[in-house]
């Protein structure tokens, strides 16, 4: 099983929430998606998904529910009372280590393959600290026999990275207070209703402390 998994916000300056996004699909099925898209939309270079207007938006999604990909988002939003204390105690990658956990683990219960190939955008951290989270998520990961490995890429030469940045950007842009805004919950709701895609706050079960409810 290929997981591929991408970020956006966090926890600096104005941004309302940190989102990661995980799709499960084929290399295959995912270089021609995005290979679709790219003549769909004219964009030539690396789909990005805080580039496009919400109509391309639109035929994203379109596209991506034509194919057996299924996809996870975790929300995790700075001015609740979980997303507060953890932007205060924690390093952000610490915190982008556990919601890559929660996104995945949505994504591997129900199959229990043998097997996982989590693959992610490297670009965001420092490869001492990928080194890092790797560890944090392959130890929580290998449960019940699954041998879980996990690679940080570049996403411009990713096909499947991109998937996954456009699912964790729209539900970054859908969710600015917590809930779905309409004209993004519109994109969104088809492959909600059809559970092709699944959108949760994270609970960082693994670290929150019991004093703290999870939202």
């Amino acid at each position: 099983m290929n997981i591929f998994c991408d970020e956006s916000g966090g926890f600096d300056g104005d941004k309302h929430s940190f989102v990661i996004g995980a799709v499960q699909i084929t290399s295959g099925d995912a270089s021609r998606l995005i290979k679709q898209f790219r003549k769909a939309s004219g964009i030539r270079d690396e789909i990005k998904g805080g580039l496009l207007l919400a109509r391309q938006r639109s035929i994203f999604f379109s596209m991506l529910g034509d194919t057996e990909g299924i996809s996870a988002a975790v929300a995790c939003h700075k001015q609740s009372q979980l997303g507060g204390w953890a932007s205060r105690c924690f390093a952000e990658h610490e915190v982008f280590a556990h919601m890559m956990i929660e996104v995945c683990q949505k994504l591997i219960v129900n199959a229990a393959p043998p097997f996982v190939n989590i693959v992610a955008d490297g670009g965001r951290y420092s490869k001492g600290t990928l080194e890092k989270i790797r560890d944090t998520v392959c130890d929580a990961l290998s449960f019940a026999g699954a041998r879980i490995s996990v690679d940080f890429v570049s996403s411009a030469e990713t096909h499947g990275v991109q998937v996954a940045d456009v699912v964790s950007n729209t539900v970054y842009q859908a969710t600015p207070k917590g809930i779905l805004f309409t004209e993004h919950q519109d994109i969104l709701s088809p492959m909600m209703a059809g559970n092709r895609l699944f959108v949760s706050n994270a609970t960082l079960s693994l670290i929150r402390p019991s004093w703290i409810a999870a939202e």
